[in-house]
């Protein structure tokens, strides 16, 4: 009996220590398995967000500026060519819209049957003269031979005959100059059919892009042809607002001061230039835009020019667009202290600080050594003197980031 009693104990005892074991061991894997959940969660989590440094120096610097312009984008040169059609008809078109060009290469040629005849006619006429200022000269070379051969031999009684000879040579000598300038003639008629001729070759006036290339043209009237652009070409090398600015507004503005151009459409879109011009007679009135008709018609309006600083993302050539004008403190290229990397170094036994931020380079984040002024540190923002643009995008200086992470 009592050995039945220590089986059951002893098998009770098996199954309690079997049961602890599995429940053991089925809440080391869950919390093994919820580890390796929260590591993944953890790692997803650690997605990267770029933040474009212009929109930074929208937040960080909400200073607004009191005085505000209106104007329009304007190219550093645009021609505009039409058709002449008293010079032909167009052929051997050399360009297609979108090529870029330079000052004088060819774009079309106009085919003019009667100036081509001209010039044909007016070089048989200079090919013909030079052939007779050829044999002028072999006539002139045969008599004055003659008549030094005569010289050395001749006697009293023939005088008479030796001046005959030397008449004949003065003549030949007389014919040599007629047929020059015959030449010289034929030779400006030639050159002048040439020059109409190549004046029927349509050069680029200027640097561009062909922004325009109206083909339909060519079958239109001659009236229409005189009236609608053929081709046009943009230099936008450099980009500039024109505009006006009324009396009173003028006397906050400047050359060379600092200005955001702001897109009127779409006021996210922005740009950054100086005042390169203001002028000191009174604009002459020009087509206005819809701000003109808030404005006092009774003051007296200056045009001013304002150049854009360099991007790659031009804005619309002839679109509208606000000038707004910046102080010193508004010009300068601001972001937050969380965005930069300070790190110590040792350079030639001196210890030197240098910064870097994590910039934006193909959907990956790169390491990018800056240079701030150290003097300009505060609460707003410091202050970027070289290393990035507004133009570029950035993401927050956090622990843990390594170059080639992708970014959002």
């Amino acid at each position: 009996m009592a050995k039945q009693t220590s089986k059951k104990i002893l098998l009770l005892f098996v199954i309690v220590l079997s049961v602890g074991f599995i429940v053991s061991f089925y809440y080391y894997e869950t919390n093994n398995q919820s580890s390796v959940v929260s590591a993944d969660k953890k790692e997803a989590q650690t997605i990267l967000k770029k933040v474009s440094v212009k929109s930074l120096q929208k937040s960080e610097q909400g200073n607004e500026s009191a005085v505000t312009l209106a104007g329009a984008i304007t190219a550093n040169n645009i021609s505009k060519i039409k058709i002449d059609p008293s010079k032909g008809i167009v052929e051997d078109l050399a360009v297609n819209e979108g090529d870029t060009v330079v000052k004088g290469q060819k774009l079309f040629t106009y085919k003019n049957v009667s100036m081509e005849l001209e010039m044909k006619e007016a070089e048989a006429v200079l090919t013909e003269k030079k052939q007779l200022l050829s044999s002028a000269e072999s006539n002139s070379i045969i008599k004055w031979d003659l008549y030094n051969k005569a010289s050395k031999t001749y006697t009293a009684d023939q005088a008479s005959e030796l001046a005959d000879l030397k008449g004949q040579a003065t003549i030949a000598s007389n014919d040599i100059a007629n047929a020059k300038a015959a030449v010289d003639t034929a030779q400006i008629t030639y050159q002048a059919a040439v020059e109409k001729l190549e004046n029927n070759v349509v050069k680029a006036s200027t640097d561009g892009q062909i922004k325009s290339l109206n083909k339909e043209i060519l079958e239109k009237s001659d009236d229409e042809k005189n009236s609608d652009n053929f081709i046009e070409i943009v230099d936008s090398s450099s980009v500039y607002v024109k505009g006006k600015i009324n009396e009173f507004d003028r006397e906050s503005a400047s050359l060379q001061q600092p200005v955001e151009i702001i897109d009127r459409k779409n006021p996210k879109n922005t740009w950054r230039g100086k005042i390169t011009k203001i002028g000191y007679l009174v604009a002459e009135n020009g087509k206005s835009d819809d701000k003109k008709e808030e404005e006092n018609p009774n003051l007296s309006k200056y045009p001013y020019t304002v150049k854009l600083d360099e991007t790659d993302n031009i804005p619309l050539i002839g679109s509208n667009v606000y000038v707004k004008l910046l102080s010193d403190d508004e010009a300068l290229l601001k972001i937050p202290q969380k965005y930069i990397i300070e790190e110590k170094t040792t350079e030639d036994g001196q210890d030197k600080e240098k910064y870097f931020v994590w910039k934006v380079v193909d959907g990956k984040i790169k390491k990018q050594e800056i240079t701030i002024d150290e003097a300009k540190i505060s609460k707003k923002g410091t202050v970027i003197t070289g290393g990035i643009s507004k133009e570029d995008s950035i993401v927050e200086a956090t622990e843990g980031l390594k170059e080639g992470m992708e970014v959002s």
